[in-house]
Formats: C-alpha cells, structure tokens, sequence
C-alpha cells in the first residue's frame, strides 16, 4: 500500500527509518516503544523512478525482480524510541486523514497486529486485545488514505511531518 515509498519521501527529507514491513513494539512500565530494525528499505523501481532515483547500480532484492534495496545513511540505533503515534495507511482513491478515538482505535489496529489468528489457539487473544488496547490509549491513532498515484506522496508526506510536531 505505498508504505515503503512514503518512507523512502520521508527519508529523503532527513527523518529516519526505524523499520519497515514489521514494527515490533514493547510494553516499558507506561510507555509503549518501537524495537528498531535493520533499517533498509525495498522498493519497486517504479516507486524509485518517480522520487527521481537511478537504480542503476543498486542491489536487486533477487535477481529476478524489478524492487531494489536501500540502506538510509547515517547508521543504525537499536536502542528502542517511545511510540508517538500510530499511521494506518491505506491505498485508496484520494487523501484523508482521520484521527480514532482510542476505542475506534483498537478495531482499526487489530487487524495490522501481526498474526492475530495465531494468538487465540494459543490462548493469548485477551492478551493481545489488551495490549492493542494499551497502544491505543497512549499514542495518537490516525488512518491515512492516500492515492494510489505517486503525484501526491508529498502531500501525504507533508501531512506525516505535520503529526510529527
């Protein structure tokens, strides 16, 4: 859904990456925080082309495959960060940002929690709602629709930044 891209936007405007594809996050006494991950990013070349990237040069994920890898420059800190907020991003017909109240906020988050199906026969499905629940109540829970065009990923990027502070 163009998540890579708009952090690839982001990147590009000095913000930093702390994961992609799968965000593990802690409960810390109050806090709720993001473990970082190696930060590298894979992107399809046409994602590339319209940023205005060369991929010449750039590693392939597999020989096969039209999608590239990028690894941000300056470093990797794997001390984990408190969660500001939390972006559902969907690819849809048009931009909207909408920010959940944290009851609205678990239905729309619980179906991104990975592997939720695994979590009931294992008797961890309280739990897990629990947490969501957690994550909810004490970070900002916004769904970002945005096109599915690459003529608007500033905007939706520029509306990220302006999450940010």
């Amino acid at each position: 859904d163009g998540k890579s891209t708009l952090a690839y936007e982001l990147l590009r405007r000095g913000h930093h990456l702390l994961s992609d594809d799968l965000t593990v996050l802690q409960s810390e006494g109050e806090d709720i925080r993001v473990v970082p991950a190696y930060p590298r990013l894979r992107l399809w070349r046409e994602s590339l082309v319209a940023a205005g990237t060369d991929t010449d040069g750039l590693l392939r994920v597999r020989p096969d495959m039209d999608k590239f890898v990028i690894e941000p420059r300056g470093g990797f800190d794997p001390a984990p960060t408190k969660l500001a907020a939390v972006v559902v991003i969907t690819a849809e017909r048009d931009f909207d940002l909408k920010r959940y109240g944290p009851a609205e906020a678990v239905t729309l988050l619980l179906p991104h929690i990975c592997r939720p199906k695994v979590a009931a026969p294992l008797g961890r499905r309280a739990e897990l709602l629990r947490l969501t629940g957690r994550i909810a109540g004490r970070s900002p829970v916004y769904q970002l629709k945005r096109p599915k065009r690459f003529d608007r990923l500033a905007d939706v990027a520029t509306a990220i930044e302006g999450l940010m502070g």
